[in-house]
């Protein structure tokens, strides 16, 4: 493995007379050969991941989502078809939307993630490149989430109903396969390079809120948080508004036991963890990060960790399904929102609030090394 040294002019003597090798002005040595030559051992089950998810969202764009009957005349519904019915309904922005996401946006970041594993040796430039890919991800489950409000919303009705189809599930898979990738990849981007060896790292420190003038403002913020949270899972989102069809009304909870009680488990589970549980662990561990005394070397673990949670919380996601599906979804069933739908942008403003003091006061309470 090669390593590449950027030594100033000031320091070009003292390399050349001692016969040393200095580290680059400004920081370590880094690694500057590509990923797929530095990896060993497991490290290379990332292409192969990368493979298997390209293969399956090939299937995804063949395979229905959805068999959608509305009074006995069924209608089957893909990412493809989804994308033309948009259009065709004129909702353009809506259909290029869904599109990006969910049609052009998985390709390109397998490819962008197949350029940083075999091409890139830039350890700056893939980092920000994996930085661009973390944020976004998710995001291409933008269709999946419309594909499970409406099943839903139809669930135990007379003269409408759907039934899932394979190509979802392939879907699904797909995009959780590159993401792990994704994740994988950053990890041992992180791995290769150098450790901080600052001797501050293992001492204890005070908690990143002390720092502030009135840190009683944030855990004000922070308990509206979790109530906002709660009150999201808890209070019907959306209920059923139209003659002949039974006005049920759904929240995030209810969406879990439903789609378990129709058959469907293991997309109960997805929704239960990416909407649910790692939302509420992500919050917490936010918290903690602000309010817990600890070690550098510790903080700096739990931000690792809290980053590879977040990956997949999808609460953002599913509301911007939501409101497609206010948008185009009264073709299918007409529905009303309820209270949950405003506590929903609610929690995800505090907790974004939350993450961004968190981030903000960590940036600031760093020392150089650490």
């Amino acid at each position: 493995m090669g390593l590449k040294q950027r030594v100033g002019p000031d320091r070009m003597n003292m390399s050349g007379d001692l016969g040393i090798d200095l580290p680059p002005e400004g920081g370590g040595l880094e690694n500057v050969e590509t990923l797929h030559r530095s990896a060993k051992g497991l490290w290379h089950i990332v292409p192969v991941l990368l493979l298997i998810s390209f293969g399956l969202n090939i299937a995804a764009l063949f395979l229905p989502f959805l068999v959608l009957n509305i009074l006995l005349r069924p209608s089957v519904l893909g990412l493809p078809g989804t994308v033309q019915m948009l259009w065709e309904a004129k909702l353009y922005v809506v259909a290029l939307l869904v599109a990006a996401f969910s049609l052009v946006f998985p390709f390109f970041k397998l490819l962008t993630l197949a350029w940083i594993w075999y091409l890139e040796k830039n350890p700056r430039r893939r980092r920000k490149t994996l930085s661009f890919v973390h944020a976004f991800g998710k995001w291409s489950m933008l269709d999946v989430f419309v594909v499970v409000l409406v099943l839903v919303i139809t669930d135990d009705q007379r003269f409408i109903n759907a039934r899932i189809q394979y190509g979802l599930f392939l879907f699904i898979l797909a995009i959780a396969l590159s993401m792990t990738a994704a994740l994988l990849t950053e990890t041992l981007q992180r791995r290769l390079e150098p450790e901080p060896s600052s001797s501050l790292e293992v001492i204890r420190e005070p908690a990143l809120i002390a720092s502030l003038r009135h840190p009683f403002l944030i855990v004000i913020f922070m308990l509206l948080g979790l109530f906002a949270f709660l009150a999201a899972i808890g209070l019907p989102f959306l209920q059923v508004d139209q003659v002949l069809l039974k006005d049920k009304a759904y929240s995030v909870l209810d969406t879990v036991q439903t789609l378990w009680i129709r058959g469907t488990p293991g997309l109960s589970v997805f929704v239960a963890l990416t909407l649910v549980a790692f939302v509420l662990l992500g919050y917490l561990g936010r918290a903690g990060f602000l309010l817990l005394p600890m070690k550098v070397r510790h903080r700096n673990r739990l931000l690792h960790v809290l980053q590879e949670v977040e990956a997949w919380i999808m609460l953002d996601v599913f509301v911007l399904a939501l409101v497609v599906f206010l948008i185009e979804g009264h073709h299918i069933v007409a529905t009303k929102v309820q209270r949950g739908a405003f506590y929903l942008p609610t929690f995800l403003f505090l907790a974004y609030l939350l993450y961004g003091v968190a981030r903000m006061l960590d940036k600031q309470n760093r020392r150089p090394g650490d």
